[in-house]
């Protein structure tokens, strides 16, 4: 009796065994699709970091592609606050687009806003037909993309800009580098729209008058005057014995030139 139910269990095991084995298989092929998919998870995780917005880790960026200390990192990243305002991709992307326009990266710490500008490969194209290097051009860069066309289009219709460019006459006229012109146009927007022939004849009444063309440099409001008023002011401090005259005289109210 015990014989027979042992020989009834061993054939019902060889019946089923199949069965068995299909599922260890299934089992097994589940585990392994289950490893599969770890991978790309694993990926997105670390590719994640790219997408972080926020003072923290804006400043790990900058710490990272200029070698800064945790500490100026930070510093940084509160004074050029447009910076935590965008994901660190972008940063990326705008700073290895300029690297590939070979800016150095002493020009791009003085600007860095530009890393945080959303189409900076349209702004570079926008200025190509100036023809000079957009390491020189750098601070135009934030002006708006509008604003940008807009300059570009007086080289078209101003005569004098056919050859050199607007920003390399301005930059001729007052004995300063393209750069430094570039840096007083983002500045000062009137000069991106004065008159060339007007602008050059308020430079030469000034030095006429003694005014230096470093003073001038470092007060470029004073070429948005008009002339005759200019001259106006001069006369009066002329007047008041004053052996030097400078560029803040001109724009000071009378009643404090009286003092």
């Amino acid at each position: 009796m015990i014989y027979v139910n042992y020989l009834h269990f061993c054939q019902n095991l060889l019946k089923f065994r199949p069965n068995i084995q299909a599922r260890l298989y299934m089992c097994t092929t589940v585990l392994e699709k289950e490893d599969d998919i770890e991978a790309p998870s694993i990926n997105y995780l670390s590719s994640s970091n790219h997408y972080k917005i926020g003072r923290k880790h804006a400043a790990e960026k900058l710490q990272e592609l200029f070698n800064l200390k945790p500490s100026d990192a930070i510093e940084v990243a509160l004074r050029f606050n447009k910076l935590t305002k965008v994901m660190t991709k972008t940063i990326t992307d705008n700073y290895d687009l300029l690297k590939q326009k070979h800016v150095p990266q002493e020009i791009i710490l003085s600007y860095l806003d530009v890393l945080a500008e959303p189409n900076l490969m349209e702004k570079i194209k926008l200025l190509k037909p100036l023809s000079l290097p957009v390491s020189q051009l750098f601070p135009l860069l934030l002006m708006s993309v509008e604003d940008i066309k807009k300059f570009v289009n007086t080289n078209v219709v101003d005569k004098r800009c056919v050859h050199s460019g607007r920003i390399v006459y301005i930059a001729t006229l007052l004995n300063i580098s393209v750069y430094d012109a570039a840096k007083a146009l983002l500045r000062k927007p009137f000069l991106r729209r004065i008159n060339l022939d007007t602008l050059k004849q308020k430079i030469d009444f000034l030095l006429g008058w003694g005014i230096t063309m470093e003073e001038i440099s470092n007060d470029y409001w004073i070429l948005a005057y008009n002339e005759s008023m200019i001259k106006e002011r001069i006369e009066f401090v002329k007047q008041c014995n004053v052996d030097k005259i400078k560029t803040w005289m001109v724009r000071a109210p009378i009643h404090i030139l009286n003092r």
